[in-house]
């Protein structure tokens, strides 16, 4: 079912990964783990690897999966990697994807490129890191992992956290972080520093510790889509075997004849994502109504639609405000409204989130949004 990729969505819009409002959330977003249904379609990539050995390349460039013709460079040397590897990956937005990395052990380093093409669209990036390397001592036998992470990380001149796999060593498995917010169709720079241990010894594994960079597009349905699957969902379970008791499927009936009425396609925008301002405010109230049928059946089994529904509501509340002028006096209104909404959510009382976030809505449309 659709339940937890709903679920999922709203906590994301929550968390505000969606977020689009200059003045509440600027910047790339980023979040660990990775997409994996759907999937994003990934499209250009950067991998650094050969952290220990001295067989293969040490770098590659081009297109996802590295086929014929992706651009590599191998330095010849035995462990070519510091301790610390300044790399960079870029667009130009016109066609091309370049790769800059530091002298490996004297083999030359510098650039490598590969024109890719027209990248659009893309918003989204994934980190990997593969740290399954260890060194054993071979008079004491002690293991010791041996830790690659990202240091020193930004997007675009802005500051990332540092990318730390939670463990390193023999046995472990990728770690996985991606950044959203960014139309990186338009032009990008990643700069990061490889860190990583360094044994006395070569070890076997030419990609058994890596570092990959991958860029693409990732589906994000409309707000209208996303409420039309909640409807769906609480379809599903009405349809059930066994069904719900007869109280509660009445409670579903009318949470889903109030959420129907709020996607009258005349209250909507045709991409989507906005409500008109003639009859935006409609879609709050009917969702009120909602979302305060649904709150009275057991959360277990409609939780889902609350959570989503609140967001897709705040996303509407917070879109608005950003196309607000923020020197008008209603948009200080709009934003201490969207807070109150906030605290509402946060203390489990959905309607009465609902209800700012439409004041907000109401506000940031008399600001001008």
């Amino acid at each position: 079912m659709r339940k937890l990729g709903k679920l999922l969505f709203g906590a994301a819009l929550a968390a505000g990964m969606l977020a689009s409002t200059p003045a509440l959330a600027a910047g790339p977003v980023v979040t660990p783990g990775q997409d994996t249904s759907p999937p994003p379609t990934l499209k250009a990539a950067v991998k650094f690897r050969n952290f220990y050995n001295n067989n293969g390349f040490d770098v590659i460039i081009g297109p996802q999966g590295f086929p014929t013709g992706s651009v590599n460079y191998d330095s010849g040397s035995a462990m070519p990697w510091d301790a610390s590897n300044a790399v960079t990956f870029s667009y130009d937005g016109g066609g091309t994807i370049t790769t800059t990395f530091p002298t490996l052990n004297g083999g030359g380093g510098g650039t490598r490129s590969y024109v890719i093409g027209d990248l659009s669209p893309s918003n989204y990036l994934r980190v990997q890191i593969y740290c399954r390397h260890s060194y054993t001592d071979p008079t004491t036998g002690n293991v010791t992992p041996m830790n690659v992470k990202l240091t020193n990380v930004s997007l675009n001149g802005i500051p990332l956290p540092d990318f730390v796999p939670p463990v390193c060593g023999t046995g472990t498995v990728g770690a996985f972080w991606k950044v959203t917010g960014v139309d990186f169709a338009s032009a990008f720079t990643l700069a990061a520093t490889i860190q990583m241990d360094r044994p006395p010894v070569l070890l076997g594994g030419q990609e058994t510790s890596k570092v990959e960079f991958n860029v693409g597009y990732l589906y994000v349905p409309t707000l209208m889509e996303t409420k039309q699957d909640v409807m769906a969902d609480l379809q599903d379970i009405l349809n059930a075997v066994p069904p719900p008791v007869k109280a509660v499927a009445d409670l579903i009936k009318t949470g889903i004849e109030h959420l129907g009425h709020s996607l009258r396609p005349q209250y909507w925008m045709p991409d989507g994502n906005a409500v008109t301002n003639k009859d935006g405010a409609r879609v709050f109230d009917e969702e009120k109504k909602s979302v305060d049928a649904l709150r009275k059946a057991p959360y277990d089994l409609v939780g889902f639609a609350i959570t989503t529904l609140v967001a897709v509501d705040r996303k509407l509340a917070e879109d608005k405000i950003a196309a607000a002028n923020p020197d008008h006096d209603y948009y200080a209104k709009a934003v201490n409204e969207l807070a109150k909404g906030d605290a509402d959510r946060d203390a489990g009382y959905p309607v009465n989130a609902i209800n700012h976030y439409k004041k907000a809505w109401e506000h940031a449309r008399k600001a001008g949004g």
